[in-house]
């Protein structure tokens, strides 16, 4: 039996759009997440009472995150109300602190929306916001990374965290991108990077069970790992790239209290050649 909660069900959850059919695991996965929820935020009341840390996405404080993490645990990582781990909130008190997303009238595409941070924008009048995954039929538009159904120029802004890395034909996927932000937008396109030999990416199209995928990149649905290159990719597809260490410009403090890993912002817009 498969427990309720953790990476083993994730793992579960995930091996198991091998077989069934379209919709189906993300009908399974809603009462699983509103039980996981009801159940995290009792025990955050018993056990993490406290003002040590505290969500930027949603406001909940405590003394510590939860642990989370579906390959290796972390601790302090998962806000027990709304689900933002350290990335997201990161990425949050980015875009509320460095950029006019949230104040001013902005289209923004979300490519596989985080639970965090679409409730954060659905509620905001003065976004037009449009969400899409390949898989995922709770989204507004169903579609591939690879073939974005709308016009050049269409988009304000764009997120893409955590998804290029699981995509065969990825630089395909930073054109569309490319294609579909407007001249004076920006783009946000995060990837794990690790420290590979040469900083260049491991990857090899030779390797396509999940089993095999699992033992190469470190993940059943991954199809590679970046290295420091990511940043010469996204320059190859035309786009002009700021990486910015947030979490260091933030401090110690803000490290702690919100409760941060270091992961660098691209921050992604149009070169003049190509806008």
């Amino acid at each position: 039996m498969v427990a309720l909660g953790g990476p083993r069900f994730d793992r579960f959850v995930r091996r198991g759009k091998e077989f069934l059919p379209d919709g189906v695991v993300s009908v399974l996965r809603r009462p699983y997440r509103s039980l996981r929820r009801s159940c995290r935020l009792l025990l955050a009341r018993l056990f993490y009472r406290g003002d040590r840390v505290v969500c930027p996405c949603c406001g909940w404080h405590g003394k510590a995150f939860l642990p989370a993490g579906s390959v290796v645990l972390r601790a302090n990582a998962e806000c027990p109300n709304c689900y933002a781990r350290e990335r997201h909130r990161l990425l949050y008190l980015y875009l509320t602190r460095e950029t006019t997303i949230l104040s001013t009238s902005t289209r923004l595409l979300h490519f596989a929306p985080e639970s965090s941070l679409r409730n954060i924008f659905e509620k905001n009048d003065n976004i037009d916001y449009i969400t899409t995954d390949l898989e995922d039929p709770s989204v507004k538009v169903q579609m591939s990374i690879t073939d974005i159904q709308f016009d050049n120029d269409s988009f304000d802004c764009i997120l893409c965290s955590h998804v290029l890395e699981h995509v065969p034909d990825d630089r395909a996927a930073m054109q569309e991108l490319l294609r579909v932000l407007k001249p004076s937008g920006f783009a946000i396109l995060q990837v794990p990077i690790k420290d590979l030999p040469e900083g260049r990416t491991l990857e090899d199209d030779q390797v396509v069970s999940p089993d095999e995928r699992e033992r190469v990149f470190g993940q059943r649905d991954h199809v590679r790992i970046y290295g420091r290159d990511f940043y010469d990719r996204l320059v190859a597809a035309g786009f002009t790239v700021t990486v910015r260490d947030y979490t260091s410009e933030l401090g110690t403090e803000a490290e702690q209290k919100f409760g941060l890993r270091a992961e660098g912002i691209y921050h992604c817009t149009k070169c003049s050649l190509t806008a």
